[in-house]
């Protein structure tokens, strides 16, 4: 008995001591203050572009108990270059996109990260020709559509990750956070 109770005060010890570095060790990728994020853009719709964002931690330890996680607020602005071939007439345009978006971060391991990512993007473009929006309505140069993405993030130092990104509008997204 009096073998059990020092056992378990022992290990109860251990725990304690292990258990605040292990955490501080796992929170070492989480946002301080402002993580800023470049990325390049393959999308839908014939286009390629760039962007950054920048990321805001407003829960920055979670919202589930024994999960290390946070959630961000992410504004955004994307340049869009697009190519019109596909439907015929040969146009390109360039697009400017303001966006943003709550993003859920889940660190799964020492080294990566995966987020869902859901919001809204302002598309300003050069032109009211593009093909996709022609069937939704009439012509016009802005658009306002929902953002949904999935990500993950490698993070090869304390402070700097590669990030993949696919969803709707953007596509799929590469960048760097530093």
């Amino acid at each position: 008995m009096e073998r059990t109770r020092i056992l378990s005060a022992a290990a109860v010890l251990i725990a304690a001591i292990v258990t605040p570095s292990a955490v501080e060790a796992q929170q070492s990728h989480h946002i301080h203050g402002l993580r800023p994020e470049i990325h390049f853009d393959a999308g839908l719709h014939g286009y390629f572009g760039a962007g950054f964002d920048l990321e805001i931690a407003i829960v920055p330890n979670g919202f589930l108990r024994n999960v290390d996680d946070e959630l961000a607020i992410v504004p955004g602005l994307d340049f869009l270059f697009f190519d019109y071939r596909y439907d015929g007439d040969g146009y390109g345009g360039f697009g400017v996109a303001p966006n943003l978006t709550a993003q859920w971060n889940l660190y799964v391991s020492d080294k990566w990260s995966v987020f869902p990512e859901l919001g809204f993007v302002v598309l300003f473009t050069t032109d009211d020709r593009n093909p996709y929006y022609r069937r939704y309505g009439p012509r016009r140069n802005v658009w306002v559509d929902p953002v949904a993405a999935f990500g993950a993030r490698w993070h090869f130092s304390d402070r700097n990750a590669l990030t993949f990104r696919i969803g709707y509008p953007f596509g799929f997204q590469i960048g760097l956070t530093f």
